[in-house]
């Protein structure tokens, strides 16, 4: 069952087991750009909405962040679910306090958590398995990696 956007800040939720979110999963985890546009230009609200099962909810960048982590095109698709609306900073409101970049930092991951950082995710959300020290350490080598100076 889809729960209505109700809005902008809301998305659908949709269950592991549909079409949709099998078609979706397996096009990020095996960076399918072009499934992943076609299934954005079908259905918009996909780059916001959240994949549950019993296991909790994934939303498409968390689905980009997941562990392993380095998953192919992860940053091209970072910049892809931005651009199609999806929140860099989403936390579920009940299930987790977890944002996309935290799943990055844990898995990481610092391809995917440069891009979550270039698409505005904020790195000073508190809470999740790997604190804020594990996202400013990111961030400092994304900082250095662009030619900020050390200090």
């Amino acid at each position: 069952m889809i729960v209505s956007v109700t809005d902008e800040t809301t998305g659908m939720e949709i269950p592991a087991d549909d079409p949709r979110a099998v078609e979706l999963v397996l096009a990020v985890h095996g960076g399918d750009i072009d499934a992943i546009r076609r299934q954005l230009s079908e259905d918009p609200q996909l780059a916001r909405a959240w994949i549950t099962d019993s296991k909790g909810f994934r939303t498409p960048l968390h689905l980009v962040a997941d562990w392993p982590g380095y998953f192919p095109n992860g940053p091209q698709i970072v910049r892809l679910l931005i651009q199609a609306g999806a929140d860099p900073s989403f936390r579920h409101p009940t299930r987790c306090d977890e944002t996309p970049l935290h799943w990055a930092a844990s898995s990481d991951d610092v391809d995917v958590a440069a891009a979550l950082i270039d698409g505005g995710a904020d790195i000073e959300v508190p809470g999740g398995s790997i604190g804020t020290d594990t996202q400013r350490q990111i961030l400092a080598d994304w900082l250095k990696e662009r030619g900020a100076a050390e200090g």
